[in-house]
């Protein structure tokens, strides 16, 4: 998931309601391929990464990881 948001809508907590959407499509919606699985498993991940450092987006991700299985 990529977003920008312009500084004018910052600390509105859509970014924080953006991955939690996309965390609970990601697990309740989507299903991994056979291949996947028998590679991977059964367990789900999802995987996240902010390019910025000490900022709000990465909170967000931070705060994500254990919604998301991630360490």
């Amino acid at each position: 998931m990529g977003y920008w948001i312009g500084v004018e809508f910052w600390g509105r907590g859509y970014a924080s309601e953006a991955a939690r959407s996309a965390i609970a499509y990601g697990f309740e919606v989507l299903t991994p391929s056979p291949h996947l699985r028998s590679l991977y498993g059964t367990k789900s991940s999802l995987w996240a990464h902010s390019a910025q450092t000490g900022n709000a987006s990465r909170r967000i991700v931070a705060r994500s990881h254990s919604k998301m299985g991630c360490f």
